[in-house]
């Protein structure tokens, strides 16, 4: 899906923002997508609203962060918490 999202974009934009992504799966996903468009890509996670910083599937932040290794990525962002 995300593929196909870039394909449809990537004329028209200068970055993809890979935004609000709840788990590390979903982030690496879109951010794969993204990096396929030779676009600069910046990924942001929604995290917890309540304890400790997590993102939304409870996953920690550094886990989310390593599961782009090996992906460019040129910003990463927290929103949406």
């Amino acid at each position: 899906i995300y593929r196909r999202i870039v394909a449809e974009q990537a004329d028209g934009v200068d970055l993809f923002l890979c935004e609000t992504m709840a788990s590390a799966e979903e982030a690496r996903a879109a951010v794969t997508a993204a990096s396929e468009s030779g676009k600069p890509v910046w990924v942001s996670w929604t995290l917890a609203d309540h304890g400790a910083p997590r993102l939304r599937s409870g996953e920690t932040i550094a886990a989310a962060a390593r599961a782009l290794d090996g992906l460019t990525v040129a910003a990463r962002l927290i929103n949406c918490c």
